[in-house]
């Protein structure tokens, strides 16, 4: 989704010409259906917090192992590669 800009405006080309690029250049924000989906998971991961089926604690548990995996890998070539 990233690069959604939802909307339309309507006017004069000499306005509308100099609304797309002011457009263009400054609206980095997150569109609303983005917004609402975040909204609605955050809604539900709050219940999950402190538990072993909040997100956050998969995703520390998940990229643990691959960090481990990725500094057994470095170590076995004979580099050295932090206290894993």
């Amino acid at each position: 989704m990233t690069g959604w800009k939802l909307g339309w405006a309507y006017g004069p080309s000499h306005l509308i010409r100099n609304m797309q690029v002011a457009h263009q250049n400054c609206v980095y924000t997150c569109q609303t259906p983005a917004q609402e989906a975040l909204a609605a998971s955050l809604e539900k991961e709050i219940k999950r917090l402190g538990t072993t089926n909040s997100f956050f604690y998969k995703m520390v548990t998940d990229l643990k192992s691959r960090r481990d995996m990725m500094a057994k890998a470095i170590r076995d070539t004979g580099m050295v590669c932090g206290n894993y």
